[in-house]
């Protein structure tokens, strides 16, 4: 797993932690699973990964860096997205 999946990784998990909730029933997923919105866990991403005011790195960079981390993350089966939700099976 790449450094920018394990931040994503990482990321979804605290964004689930702080925001999760229960699918809506639209989702084929069981009750007990939480889910968050992509933006919360994109927020959480930018967080971990360090935003631009904070002197680190551009919006450019966070978004390729969680695109690329998101790709991985669902090719590896570790996560799982219906949009606008993402959950850890």
């Amino acid at each position: 797993m790449s450094p920018s999946a394990k931040i994503a990784m990482a990321a979804l998990e605290d964004a689930i932690d702080r925001k999760g909730r229960s699918p809506p029933v639209s989702l084929t997923v069981a009750q007990s699973v939480r889910v968050v919105s992509l933006k919360d866990w994109r927020e959480q991403f930018a967080v971990r990964y360090g935003k631009e005011d904070d002197g680190d790195k551009s919006e450019a960079a966070i978004k390729k860096a969680f695109d690329r981390a998101k790709i991985q993350l669902l090719g590896s089966d570790v996560v799982v997205i219906s949009s606008p939700w993402v959950w850890i099976p």
